[in-house]
């Protein structure tokens, strides 16, 4: 058996199917090379399960998701230069290396103007024992880029997907109708699975077609939708997530816009007879007035010159009463309305469209998100600097459905 130490000639014949490591040199112009089969972002061979994403964790800290096929110790080598990449960090959890299939990786105190270069090395675990353990051969990731976040840059930019229902080849299908060249990050606000079914099954509906489209380089933020809450993996989501208290609710400056993700949760009542008495979101989504409260108030927050909530299902708007709706905007409400907030991001209902502000009921346009059928997907793209914040609603035939400027 070989030993964790020994130097291997990686075989990558695994990532040369990856259409992510296929496209990296590619420019947003030609797009229509997405056209590879999404299967093929999955690797064949190897350790990996599929490309790394990339998540933003807050201001100056990036998380490196990687999945793998087996139990694995893992690094993260990086540097500035893609032939010296001579910095090395792993995801460590109680003064132990982590061992496992998933591995969360922060990358932290990087100088945001200078780009770096990253690449994954795995070996798989076979045996732990004190005085003999045994370590399968190293694998190796082709060589990725990151950047740094910046929280007082003069501009940002970035896309947003909704209900995207598993529906994968829409990421690219959307991707294709912003005008954005590149984004600083993407918004995955819930609804990407309509439910939770297994880990294979998030991988090829959600992380292994955003690992292509990023190519494993412009970070991700994932607001959780009500389906995501559903079925059997449903309670697993957070060991792909953010390695922090509350994945699911948390707020970063980009550039003129503080960004505040909060989480709805499941739609129905705790005691509807759908959830079996199993959860407790009515005191969840309590718990995050409190954090909503403290973090208006962060200096950062509020000396943005926008402010903006994301959040799957809309306060208003669904054309019927929705409990989890009615209940976190009696929580949250009152705060929100006070916090001058630049505008809401939504989806849920399917049905999308721009709503201004109504004075003394929401102080804030609530923009809606579509479906996941054909002719009501929608993309929406957030553009800002310290003169104006513009955002397009652009329906998947290229129609624009409504523009905001703040």
């Amino acid at each position: 058996m070989k030993d964790i130490n020994q130097q291997n000639q990686v075989n990558r014949r695994y990532f040369l199917k990856s259409a992510a490591f296929l496209l990296g040199s590619l420019g947003l112009s030609q797009f229509d090379a997405f056209a590879v089969p999404l299967e093929h972002a999955q690797m064949e061979e190897g350790l990996f399960a599929c490309n790394p994403l990339i998540w933003r964790r807050g201001d100056a800290e990036l998380e490196i998701l990687c999945v793998f096929k087996k139990p694995v110790v893992c690094w993260v080598h990086y540097g500035k230069q893609p032939e010296n990449l001579n910095q090395k960090t792993r995801e460590v959890r109680d003064g132990m290396a982590h061992v496992g299939t998933i591995h969360r990786i922060p990358v932290a105190n990087l100088d945001p103007n200078i780009p770096y270069h990253y690449q994954i090395e795995a070996s798989e675990v076979i045996q732990l024992e004190r005085k003999d353990s045994q370590f399968g051969p190293k694998e190796k990731s082709p060589v990725f880029s990151l950047k740094g976040s910046q929280s007082n840059q003069a501009e940002t930019s970035f896309i947003v997907f909704n209900d995207i229902h598993e529906t994968p080849t829409s990421f690219a299908e959307l991707r294709k109708l912003s005008t954005i060249n590149e984004p600083e990050f993407y918004v995955l606000n819930g609804d990407m699975v309509s439910s939770m079914k297994s880990e294979d099954h998030f991988i090829t509906s959600v992380l292994a077609p955003m690992a292509l489209l990023t190519e494993s380089t412009i970070p991700v933020i994932y607001s959780r939708g009500n389906h995501e809450t559903w079925s059997g993996h449903a309670r697993q989501i957070t060991d792909y997530m953010r390695g922090v208290d509350h994945p699911f609710y948390y707020g970063f400056r980009q550039g003129p816009v503080y960004m505040l993700i909060m989480d709805s949760g499941e739609t129905r009542s705790d005691e509807d007879a759908a959830n079996w008495g199993l959860i407790e979101f009515d005191a969840y989504r309590s718990k995050q007035t409190a954090w909503l409260k403290e973090e208006l108030e962060k200096p950062a927050c509020r000396d943005a010159k926008y402010r903006i909530v994301v959040t799957h299902i809309p306060p208003f708007y669904a054309g019927k009463e929705l409990h989890a709706a009615t209940q976190y905007f009696k929580e949250w409400g009152d705060l929100l309305n006070a916090a001058n907030i630049s505008l809401m991001l939504c989806g849920h209902t399917h049905k999308p469209g721009i709503h201004p502000s109504v004075p003394g009921k929401h102080n804030f346009p609530i923009v809606i998100g579509g479906g996941p059928k054909p002719g009501n997907r929608t993309v929406i793209q957030v553009q800002a600097n310290s003169a104006k914040l513009n955002l397009s609603l652009i329906r998947d035939d290229g129609t624009s459905l409504g523009n905001l400027t703040v």
